[in-house]
């Protein structure tokens, strides 16, 4: 990111254009790892040490006038300098408003930009490429972070594919693991991924990586309600501008900690999406 001194470290700043498809494409694909290495060296991207930290609780309820802060945490100095995407403006601010301009920055600097996103598109491209000409009968659909601008640097293109469970390709007792591993073969057979596994699970779903990109996808079968809902979601977001930037602090702050797959108990994209309307509403 660069422009107008937003971070004191950029990614993809002060890059001469090479003019190539290709090198282009690298580079953005340099970009989006670079978020993910600043974000590592910010402790960010994983799971933090084990720090003893039963002496804050007291400062999360209100209950407690004369909170006791660990203060092996809290003597821990903090330089302005070394949080690659605070702005002038958020370091000359004090208190509760330094909190909510610096919330602001972060979302600004885990936002995608036009390139990143169509790295994206050039992902989806390929999918629906695939889909149309091995199964003509079939549809394939875009849903979740992606289409509606929630998605973090990491983030995967959610897909999920309608069948035609008439085809002759297929029969009525056929699961969505089946239809899965149908698609799964001729994915393989393509050699255009990195990585591909058939993940069975209540939902089950391939988690793949596609090569040109090194974006990873999900692909789900015959589930109609999460494309339903993006229409509701961007009119939603649309009604609550401030609802994406704490979106994407809560996505992060989560996945830190491994709580964001819901399949070890962690919280989804759109569990978090709920949460936060839920209070704006009744706030």
């Amino acid at each position: 990111k660069g422009g107008s001194g937003l971070f004191a470290v950029g990614c993809g700043q002060d890059e001469a254009d090479s003019g190539e498809p290709a090198q282009e494409m690298n580079d953005v694909v340099g970009d989006i790892a670079c978020k993910v290495a600043v974000l590592s060296n910010q402790g960010l991207s994983k799971k933090p040490e084990n720090i003893e930290t039963t002496l804050l609780l007291n400062q999360d309820f209100i209950a407690f006038t004369k909170p006791t802060v660990d203060s092996q945490i809290t003597n821990i100095p903090v330089s302005d300098e070394f949080i690659p995407w605070l702005s002038t403006r958020t370091s000359q601010a004090k208190g509760m408003l330094k909190l909510h301009y610096e919330i602001l920055d972060f979302y600004e600097f885990l936002s995608a930009s036009k390139e990143e996103d169509l790295l994206r598109m050039e992902t989806v491209n390929y999918f629906s490429t695939i889909i149309k000409d091995r199964f003509p009968s079939w549809k394939l659909k875009t849903f979740g972070s992606f289409p509606t601008g929630l998605h973090l640097p990491e983030s995967a293109v959610d897909f999920v594919i309608i069948a035609d469970q008439s085809s002759s390709s297929l029969n009525s007792s056929t699961t969505h693991t089946k239809l899965l591993k149908l698609l799964a073969d001729k994915l393989i057979k393509d050699g255009q991924l990195d990585y591909i596994k058939v993940i069975e699970a209540k939902v089950p779903i391939i988690r793949a990586t596609y090569s040109s990109t090194k974006i990873n996808v999900d692909i789900s079968a015959n589930r109609k309600n999460g494309y339903a809902a993006k229409k509701v979601i961007m009119r939603i977001l649309e009604a609550f501008p401030m609802m994406k930037p704490l979106i994407f602090v809560l996505k992060y702050y989560l996945k830190q900690r491994n709580l964001n797959e819901t399949f070890s108990g962690g919280l989804s994209s759109f569990l978090i999406f709920n949460l936060l309307l839920s209070y704006l509403q009744f706030k």
